[in-house]
């Protein structure tokens, strides 16, 4: 903290609704961590909806928010990009050049394996520059039985699987019933 000059730290709000998996719980939870770093965070309970206007805006210190993303990284990435300034859940307004160029590249390449490169290039300088803080990843866990097919089994949300693509095969014990 003496390093980024807050050796004194410093007093933040954050704001956040009551959902039970991103909102004020998590923030009372952390509380504790970064006051032995000196920070004071004050949590500010908020509608979502209300949340979400400020958010558009830039108006507010932190918040805590769900960012939904599913499961192609290059489409989860460009929600930074210099062209999403505060759309699509870029509220912090990130913004370098140098990943919005290799995320480009990304979205031009054919082949899967230089796609990755450059995906995982952008990561890391994400990561470096850490203008948001992940603090967990949901991923859906699915249990279902082997005459159950069209099921995603890496999902990474729920959300994510289409029920039209579910069919039962004729091994369900129920396969015969009228």
């Amino acid at each position: 903290m003496k390093d980024a000059g807050y050796e004194n730290g410093f007093t933040v709000e954050c704001s956040a609704t009551t959902n039970e998996s991103w909102g004020v719980n998590i923030v009372e939870a952390i509380i504790p961590y970064l006051k032995k770093i000196n920070i004071t965070v004050k949590p500010q309970q908020m509608e979502g909806a209300a949340m979400a206007a400020r958010a558009r805006e830039g108006d507010f210190q932190a918040l805590i928010w769900s960012l939904d993303s599913g499961p192609d990284p290059l489409v989860a990435l460009q929600r930074w990009t210099s062209s999403n300034l505060r759309s699509s859940g870029n509220y912090a307004k990130y913004s370098n050049p140098e990943y919005d160029q290799l995320l480009e590249a990304a979205a031009k390449e054919l082949d899967p394996d230089k796609k990755m490169a450059l995906l995982r290039q952008a990561d890391a300088i994400f990561g470096e520059d850490a203008p948001i803080w992940f603090f967990n990843y949901n991923k859906a866990i699915m249990a279902y039985q082997p005459w159950v097919h069209g099921v995603m089994p890496v999902a990474v949300e729920m959300m994510y699987q289409d029920p039209m693509d579910f069919w039962i095969d004729e091994s369900s014990p129920r396969a015969n019933e009228k």
